[in-house]
């Protein structure tokens, strides 16, 4: 709803942080629930054409991807976990993000993210594509080309989870697998052999590494991702799967 959106917008600091709770006493910073807003916004927009909102909300989201392109590591785009840059784990596969990860699955919410910002820059300045989202596609493409250097394996044809101390690690997640694609960091020929090797058609579903409970949000980018591509029953599926096992 425009007032939970709103309201998050508020509680931002002129840093660019956006706290993960809204009304609470603690600014606690995660960067998934802070990469999370944007695309909201741009589904809210996409159903009610709010466009006094919009524009109200746009010196949010430069605030926003002002911070992340200061806290990327010296000469990349794509974004670590630090102290400064905490991670909740949404989109998690067996095991927890640590300090100094590029995970696949946050750079894929984080290009994912940059795109729908930069659409949303488009909506508010009609007539002619504005300087600050022609800079944020580019953005978004850096970031897809970086993850896909440190974190594909062509061999596997697979993502690795994440990159970590100069090498991917030997760490294989549907979640990371399913998280590239809807970031559109994988590259198009890759999306039914990442899914074929990721997933199988029939209860457990999961081929690869489970990280246990799916949170929410990566339960609707699955089922969003597989709508995408022709496969939004067997989504559903797999989600009614996964939350009766919980």
């Amino acid at each position: 709803p425009e007032r939970n959106i709103r309201d998050f917008a508020k509680t931002q600091l002129e840093t660019g942080h956006i706290p993960a709770v809204n009304g609470g006493d603690t600014l606690q910073f995660y960067i998934d629930d802070a990469l999370c807003w944007p695309i909201w916004l741009q589904r809210h927009y996409m159903y009610t054409g709010a466009q006094e909102f919009l524009e109200s909300m746009i010196p949010h989201l430069k605030r926003l991807f002002s911070l992340l392109a200061w806290e990327a590591p010296e000469g990349l785009d794509v974004l670590a976990i630090t102290k400064d840059l905490p991670s909740r784990n949404l989109l998690a596969g067996t095991r927890p993000l640590q300090r100094g990860d590029i995970g696949t699955g946050i750079n894929a919410l984080y290009c994912r993210s940059l795109l729908c910002a930069a659409w949303l820059c488009d909506q508010a300045h009609a007539h002619s594509e504005s300087e600050t989202a022609i800079a944020w596609r580019k953005r978004a493409a850096r970031v897809a080309s970086q993850l896909r250097t440190m974190n594909w394996d062509e061999e596997k044809g697979l993502f690795s989870e994440a990159y970590r101390n100069g090498k991917p690690l030997d760490n294989y997640t549907w979640q990371a697998n399913v998280s590239a694609i809807y970031g559109g960091v994988a590259r198009a020929q890759n999306y039914e052999s990442i899914m074929n090797a990721s997933f199988r058609k029939e209860p457990p579903y999961t081929a690869l590494l489970d990280g246990g409970e799916p949170s929410p949000f990566m339960m609707f980018l699955t089922v969003e991702t597989a709508s995408a591509l022709g496969e939004r029953t067997w989504g559903l599926d797999m989600m009614i799967d996964k939350w009766s096992r919980m």
